[in-house]
């Protein structure tokens, strides 16, 4: 969520429309409760603070996923309550699936999209592909480099990694990854979770949760 509202902060011709949260009035800057505060995403993506006093975040299965995040930035940016210009954008998903889009399709993509002063990209890669602690995680692209065939990873998380350049071939191999709960029924299959599968513990307690859920595997 922090790398949607980056990314929706980071384009100036949509300024007014982002909300004025009390912590940076009268700017308008969106933060990560801003977004999801919004009617949108609390009935299309997920349920922030869940009526059980749970962190939506925090219950099985733990994160985001990938459509999850395009579903937070189709609410800011094509939402009729949200919108007040005419400038019409769009949102594109797209799973890195090795099958179906080689690494020269990958980098022609994000080499073609950062050369767009209204196009940004964001990725959903797996940590240890880039030798780092933790699992799947989303950051912005910020440029390429031809020299060294490289994209700026600007990594929201900077008090865990700085921005980093990785290679093409690095980032490819991070995102072709599989995320095991890619898709499910979000945000109400959650609320059909017992109490002991909203934080499981074990094994069997996880694959009982992904059932419930309805977990399909996809890759990132």
């Amino acid at each position: 969520a922090a790398t949607a509202a980056n990314v929706l902060n980071s384009i100036e011709r949509r300024k007014q429309e982002l909300p004025v949260d009390a912590l940076y009035d009268p700017y308008h800057y969106a933060t990560q409760h801003d977004i999801f505060a919004s009617p949108c995403a609390i009935n299309h993506v997920l349920k922030l603070n869940r009526d059980d006093g749970r962190d939506g975040i925090w219950t099985a299965p733990v994160g985001l996923a990938l459509g999850q995040v395009a579903g937070l930035l189709q609410c800011q940016l094509l939402d009729s309550s949200m919108v007040t210009t005419d400038v019409k954008w769009s949102v594109q998903k797209i799973h890195v699936d090795p099958n179906e889009i080689s690494v020269e399709k990958m980098r022609s993509d994000f080499i073609n999209a950062l050369m767009k002063e209204d196009a940004r990209v964001m990725i959903n890669y797996y940590r240890k592909g880039l030798g780092q602690i933790g699992g799947g995680h989303f950051s912005p692209l910020g440029m390429y480099d031809e020299s060294t065939d490289s994209f700026l990873i600007m990594d929201v998380a900077k008090y865990k990694y700085p921005p980093v350049f990785a290679s093409a071939n690095v980032i490819y191999n991070a995102l072709s990854t599989i995320d095991h709960c890619g898709e499910w029924n979000w945000p109400e299959a959650q609320a059909d979770l017992p109490e002991n599968l909203k934080r499981p513990s074990n094994a069997e307690e996880w694959s009982q949760a992904k059932a419930i859920l309805g977990c399909t595997q996809s890759y990132r």
